[in-house]
């Protein structure tokens, strides 16, 4: 700031000045005086005389003056309140120079601390000194006058504070940071820092953030601060916000998984310390999925907006709730020592839940599964509290639903293990440990002869110090995790990749591969399937994809998927019929489904139990009259193959015909 101002001293110094001049005196002599001198400076000075105040005042008002000399003493008005009354008047427009007698001298000093450019002695008062006053009160005047006008129309906030802290000058964008307009500010304290260390964020009482930059200057010849003020409201703002995605849920307003993670490890540390025990809660919301497709995601999204009121209403402020996934959430209840305190605690959720939730025009039942660990009973830290709750839900889900269960030792060690084999697993996609084995599926040729019609994909874990880990060994764990999605999809590649291989040779093969209900309801499977063909070549009619009959009884909107499927060309298998209890009427709904494969369970008790040939005599006509094709799973001996042959079964899979096999020991035997 200091060198703008002398940057416009420079270039002022040249700049010709106006010479017409009011003279404030009611001392006739005094006045004769002042107007000899500046006739003796032949400069062109044109005088105008006031001997009162309200007079001067009224001349001010109407005409613009290059500058006003006034004497402090007048016959209607004195010392200070002459020179409050004077600079209000000049404003911007003329500088103001006092004459004073010894007498006054002490006030003379502060009519210049006020804003006056200059004061004079009358008793020393000569041509000379009354010249270069009056030149430097006007290019002084002039320059400030400037500077002004570049502080006031600056964008950034600026603001001059003198040495007792309060504002000399306050531009209209600093106003507008602090609150109100430049003249409330002017004379007021600064509520600010006053130092020259490094830039700092303030938040002002007007609400708003600014950043602060503090330099020393001078203002009207005095030692002042220069404060630059620039608003960082916004950016506050915004930092504030992606702070708040960093932590908690948009839709719903709770802890996300990362902050919950940070207030469990701050328990566990405090309750580890003090000896206290808590419990850690997991809900899930029952069939949401049926929710969102039945009734829309907003209206999905509504629910869990409105789950989480509820569950937070149960909540005390000590405890932390949070959502960690699409309908689950997790609490830490602190001060729950004990089964009773858990067991009252997941009692109230679920009754909560009985009232149905009122979205719009709908009313939604829903209920929740929940499940509890203990600390320390359960475990100690938190992978394994958390784990444990999560496997404690999934007991309460397989009991019927909106229901709680605890930890029970047997759920804890499924629970360990089932976190090692997690980790196991990831571990092994990487390394590439998981495989692809081919069954091959037979039908029958001509005479006695059975051909090959087509080949099962089956997952297989070759473990480094296991070896092959049998695949009920896993596949839960694969599901349980979600693992499932992404090797599932690279076992339907793979396997698609291999047998476009073998159609060059063989142009009728068809491919089988199993998928789970973790992977029909993930949203782009459908998408997913569409594009592993594309990209492989393999016809979409040669694809069966072999599903489960309990996978069908959990959602009842697989039905779109296997739709779309249809659509799509890709056919579909129903896997282990005969254990799952399907619905022969619903069965008959579902246009997808071209093949049913007779569980291996029945076959193999084929000749020893009269129940079981009925069964499969009656799944072989039921499928005859239904117009699917029907395959015999779990053959393994010849009067099995002998007795399906006679009733009319199409294709076979099984040990007595050819194991599964990896696809180049398969390839060699073909």
């Amino acid at each position: 700031m200091v060198a703008q101002v002398q940057a416009l001293s420079d270039r002022l110094a040249d700049v010709p000045v106006r010479r017409d001049l009011l003279l404030i005196e009611d001392n006739p002599g005094d006045a004769s005086l002042v107007s000899a001198h500046l006739m003796e400076l032949d400069e062109g000075f044109s005088v105008t005389v006031a001997t009162r105040l309200d007079q001067a005042l009224t001349l001010i008002s109407a005409r613009d003056f290059q500058l006003v000399l006034a004497d402090l003493s007048l016959p209607d008005s004195r010392g200070v309140s002459t020179v409050n009354r004077l600079l209000s008047a000049c404003g911007t427009t003329s500088p103001l120079v006092v004459l004073s007698g010894l007498a006054d001298e002490l006030v003379a000093n502060q009519a210049v601390k006020m804003g006056a450019q200059d004061y004079l002695l009358k008793s020393k008062l000569e041509a000379d000194t009354l010249g270069r006053s009056i030149r430097y009160a006007i290019e002084r005047h002039r320059s400030q006058s400037d500077l002004n006008c570049l502080l006031r129309n600056n964008p950034d906030g600026t603001l001059v504070v003198g040495e007792d802290g309060n504002i000399l000058f306050c531009n209209p964008a600093a106003a507008h940071i602090l609150g109100g307009r430049p003249q409330d500010f002017t004379g007021a304290p600064f509520e600010g820092p006053l130092d020259r260390d490094a830039p700092r964020s303030v938040r002002l009482s007007s609400g708003r953030w600014a950043e602060i930059r503090v330099m020393g200057t001078t203002w009207e010849g005095e030692p002042a601060w220069a404060v630059a003020l620039q608003d960082t409201t916004e950016r506050r703002r915004t930092e504030e916000r992606l702070a708040y995605l960093a932590h908690y849920d948009q839709l719903t307003g709770l802890a996300n998984r990362s902050l919950f993670q940070e207030r469990l490890q701050r328990t566990l540390v405090r309750c580890g310390r003090e000896g206290h025990s808590f419990a850690v809660f997991a809900f899930d919301v029952d069939r949401f999925k049926s929710i969102n497709d039945d009734l829309g995601h907003d209206v999905g999204d509504r629910v869990l907006a409105e789950v989480a009121v509820r569950l937070k209403s149960l909540t005390r402020e000590s405890d932390t709730l949070a959502r960690v996934g699409g309908d689950e959430f997790i609490l830490i209840a602190e001060g729950v020592e004990n089964a009773r305190g858990a067991r009252m605690v997941a009692e109230k959720v679920i009754s909560a839940f009985l009232t149905p939730f009122q979205v719009g025009e709908r009313r939604v039942k829903v209920t929740t599964s929940v499940g509890i660990a203990m600390y320390p009973r359960d475990g100690v830290d938190a992978e394994t509290l958390l784990a444990g709750a999560d496997a404690a839900m999934y007991r309460s889900k397989e009991a019927g639903r909106a229901r709680y269960c605890f930890l029970d030792p047997v759920t804890q060690c499924d629970s360990i293990e089932s976190r090692r084999t997690e980790s196991e697993l990831r571990c092994a996609l990487s390394k590439g440990e998981i495989e692809v084995f081919y069954q091959p599926i037979f039908g029958s040729g001509k005479g006695s002869e059975l051909r090959k019609v087509g080949v099962e994909a089956l997952v297989r874990w070759n473990h480094p110090e296991r070896g092959m880990v049998s695949p009920a060994m896993f596949l839960s764990t694969l599901e349980q995790t979600g693992l499932i999605v992404e090797v599932g999809e690279w076992v339907i590649r793979t396997a698609c990749e291999q047998a476009a291989v073998w159609r060059t040779g063989d142009p009728s093969l068809r491919l089988s591969v199993n998928v789970s209900q973790r992977q029909l309801l993930d949203k782009d499977f459908v998408t997913k399937i569409r594009n592993i063909l594309a990209e492989t070549g393999f016809p979409a009619a040669s694809l069966e994809l072999e599903i489960t009959e309990s996978t069908l009884l959990v959602e009842d909107d697989d039905q779109g998927v296997l739709a779309h499927l249809h659509e799509l060309g890709v056919c579909v298998a129903l896997d282990d019929f005969g254990i799952g209890y399907s619905s022969l009427a619903r069965l008959s709904k579902i246009p997808a489904i071209s093949t049913i494969k007779i569980d291996s369970s029945f076959v193999q008790a084929i000749g020893t139990c009269p129940a079981s040939d009925s069964m499969v005599i009656a799944i072989l006509g039921l499928g005859r009259s239904m117009g699917v094709n029907m395959v015999a799973e779990g053959v393994e001996k010849q009067d099995q193959l002998d007795f399906l042959s006679d009733q009319g079964c199409q294709e076979f899979q099984g040990y007595l015909l050819a194991p599964p096999l990896p696809s180049e020991a398969w390839t060699s035997e073909d």
